[in-house]
């Protein structure tokens, strides 16, 4: 519809969007091109918000295809643009995904600052639309530090949770996947 109005303002929205919903979907492949439509469209008609938006979501299909460290690199320039424009709605989302980025490259610790940040945010604005996908990114940013199993099952079953509450039966599949891959796994002592 946004390309229909012939409205640029429109179609960027839609591009962002369109991309936002891949990502939650998991398609890389899709993300990228929607976000790559919507930084050009962005670019040319000097919508700074909708570009701004659009690179973190770029990164994130760039670092799921291989392209790591470019990817998260994006993501960073992409969330302080995002940052600069004092829009708070994509910023838990943005940060959860480059901390599942850091989780990739081992930095755990990292990531789970981030996604404390976000949870905090969430707390702070109460937009919760994000909030179950949040724990789920905590929960394995936990699990992968294999000692810290306990703390990865309370995330895990607080977004299982939450994403019941919303009916979000799609991250409450993943959370559920994630929560039996876990209790299947024998329990791994500190080093």
């Amino acid at each position: 519809m946004g390309r229909q109005v012939s409205h640029p303002f429109s179609q960027a929205y839609s591009l962002v969007w369109d991309a936002v919903l891949h990502a939650l979907r998991r398609d890389a492949r899709a993300t990228r091109i929607q976000a790559e439509a919507a930084i050009a469209l962005s670019r040319e008609h000097g919508l700074e918000m909708w570009q701004a938006e659009a690179t973190p979501l770029r990164g994130w299909a760039m670092a799921e295809a291989g392209e790591t460290q470019a990817g998260i690199e994006e993501m960073h320039q992409g969330i302080a643009a995002f940052h600069a424009t004092g829009s708070l709605f994509l910023g838990p989302l943005f940060r959860g995904m480059l901390a599942e980025q850091y989780a990739r490259i081992g930095r755990l610790e990292d990531g789970l600052l981030l996604v404390d940040e976000a949870i905090a945010t969430v707390q702070e604005t109460g937009e919760r639309c994000w909030e179950a996908d949040l724990y789920w990114r905590k929960g394995i940013l936990l699990q992968r530090q294999q000692w810290r199993d306990v703390q990865a099952v309370v995330a895990f079953e607080h977004a299982l949770e939450i994403a019941r509450r919303q009916g979000a039966q799609a991250i409450e599949h993943r959370v559920a996947a994630s929560l039996a891959a876990l209790e299947s796994m024998p329990p791994i002592a500190p080093q």
